[in-house]
């Protein structure tokens, strides 16, 4: 399976790596917005073929799925270009700024019947499986509350796309899709979402969100670009928890703690920094024929994104103009 890839940043450098590290693949091609980025990235890790545009690289009839490793604001026009030209596309988290651009990017693949899938790599790993095998089981009776938070310091130095708001920067759409997603694909759609946040420059620097679902369970959700918070996770059910070890979007081990129960501890295998997994998805979703992926459903990364919509209007944060072109 022969990728390409767009977009330089450090994401991308790590995707290189881990496509290396998956039986079947190899990294053929890489697009940057300029030329000598593209060259630099190529010559840093052995890639044979240099684009100096994005357009340049999806056009290259040589590649057979794209990874979209560009800022968010970059993602819509991307994708829409690789579902034009018939490309199957892997494309980071989230995948467009709103949901509408989530939509009408699902529209056109399923039209065009081109596979697409968000690169939401915690949904892929052997441990998310486990996870949703101890919650399914009753190990821990009904769950009634999850807390689950993702966040660290960072300053303009550190990545200027974080807090730039022509990028839909700020925490929710970089770190708080996680637990969103963690709350959302293990608990179902919420039937009530509040959301509250620290705004600064033009995007949210934290934020922290409560959901609730019909049968009982809350949740308490939180992001940060601002804070080194404590990243683990913990569902609480009726008669036991699941602790998920820090950073919780990992999900390296799993503590199963019940009342007169000696306490479990799981730690179901990843291959590379666990990005293998979602790759191998593709690859197997591409040779069985499949538009999409059962384990990142297309469905839910447009109920996840319209989640993220109202926590938005909810904490007053609008991106300009130039976050959507």
């Amino acid at each position: 399976m022969r990728w390409g890839i767009l977009a330089t940043g450090q994401i991308s450098t790590m995707l290189v790596d881990e496509i290396r590290l998956t039986p079947d693949c190899e990294v053929v091609a890489v697009g940057s917005r300029t030329e000598e980025s593209a060259r630099r990235f190529a010559e840093a890790h052995g890639i044979p073929r240099v684009h100096g545009s994005y357009a340049e690289l999806i056009e290259d009839d040589g590649v057979d799925v794209v990874y979209v490793g560009a800022s968010h604001n970059a993602h819509y026009p991307a994708v829409r270009h690789c579902l034009e030209v018939g490309r199957a596309v892997l494309c980071e988290k989230p995948l467009t700024v709103d949901a509408s651009q989530t939509e009408e990017l699902v529209r056109a693949a399923r039209a065009a019947d081109v596979f697409f899938m968000e690169a939401m790599w915690m949904r892929c790993r052997p441990g998310f499986a486990e996870l949703v095998r101890v919650l399914s089981s009753g190990e821990i009776g009904e769950v009634r509350h999850l807390r689950a938070a993702l966040g660290f310091a960072v300053t303009e130095e550190h990545s200027r796309r974080l807090v730039d708001p022509n990028q839909a920067g700020g925490a929710l759409l970089d770190v708080g899709v996680y637990p969103i997603t963690l709350a959302f694909a293990t608990l179902g759609p919420p039937v009530e979402i509040r959301a509250l946040a620290r705004l600064e420059g033009g995007v949210d620097r934290s934020v922290v969100v409560a959901m609730s679902w019909p049968a009982g369970a809350t949740a308490a959700l939180a992001g940060s670009l601002e804070s080194e918070i404590d990243t683990s996770a913990v569902f609480a059910g009726t008669e036991g928890r699941v602790e998920i070890t820090a950073p919780f979007h990992e999900i390296g081990a799993l503590n199963v703690v019940a009342p007169n129960r000696p306490p479990r501890r799981l730690t179901p295998p990843a291959e590379g920094l666990g990005y293998v997994h979602e790759i191998a998805e593709v690859v197997r979703c591409l040779r069985s024929g499949l538009g999409e992926s059962p384990l990142v459903p297309l469905d839910d990364s447009i109920a996840i994104m319209r989640i993220l919509d109202e926590c938005r209007r909810q904490i007053g944060l609008t991106y300009p103009e130039a976050a959507y072109r």
